[in-house]
């Protein structure tokens, strides 16, 4: 088969794109024999085998998972806690956003007795989890429920963004414009040098036709 740019003939296009999923297929059948390979490695204990064959894969892959197993094979069954931390830092911005991951930081942190970072991490990943909560909530459209986790969110990290989340879902989703205003005059000190807060202030003063006030909110 010869590869062709031409999208005019529909038999060829045909024929690329089944290539292509085939190709696929057979990369997550190789990927599954392998992650199978590898269960047999940690159960016989041999521990550098299964890192060699989770870096492949992650080589592989990019996948940020592969390199999340070798951190916890080096953490857990190694005991090499600084060669666990390397792991992860070398995905660092993956694995800030992501509450599986700052949990098992915050792990490797408790093992080297570093109280400081545990607490640190653990705390990020609750963020990220009520994160997802609140937008479940807000997709099923309970409002309510979203605003109490925004609330909890601005409790555990002092973030004036949360209090913005909740003026727009009282703006927004329940139509209270008024609520949103209050919110928005109560943190406007804290709130003065935000963007996000000054642009969705003036879309409220928009929708109160107060054009005056929505041109000083665009202005700042």
């Amino acid at each position: 088969m010869v590869l062709t740019n031409q999208v005019n003939d529909i038999s060829l296009i045909d024929e690329k794109f089944k290539s292509l999923t085939n190709i696929l297929q057979l990369t997550v059948t190789l990927l599954q024999k392998y992650s199978e390979y590898v269960q047999t490695l940690l159960t016989e204990q041999k521990f550098e085998e299964a890192i060699k064959i989770y870096n492949q894969m992650y080589n592989f892959t990019r996948n940020p998972i592969y390199k999340k197993n070798i951190a916890e094979i080096y953490c857990l069954n190694l005991g090499d806690y600084d060669k666990a931390l390397e792991t992860f830092n070398s995905i660092h911005t993956y694995a800030i956003n992501n509450s599986q991951f700052c949990r098992l930081y915050a792990k490797i942190y408790a093992y080297k007795s570093d109280v400081e970072n545990s607490v640190l991490y653990n705390k990020k990943a609750d963020e990220l989890d009520m994160i997802t909560q609140a937008k479940n909530f807000l997709t099923k459209e309970d409002y309510t429920e979203a605003i109490n986790v925004y609330d909890n969110l601005f409790a555990l990290t002092n973030n004036y963004e949360y209090q913005i989340e909740i003026a727009n879902i009282h703006a927004v989703c329940l139509s209270d414009v008024k609520k949103a205003l209050s919110i928005y005059k109560k943190f406007e000190k804290e709130l003065e040098n935000n963007a996000k807060y000054w642009w969705q202030l003036s879309q409220l003063y928009e929708n109160k036709n107060n054009q005056y006030r929505q041109v000083l909110c665009i202005q700042k």
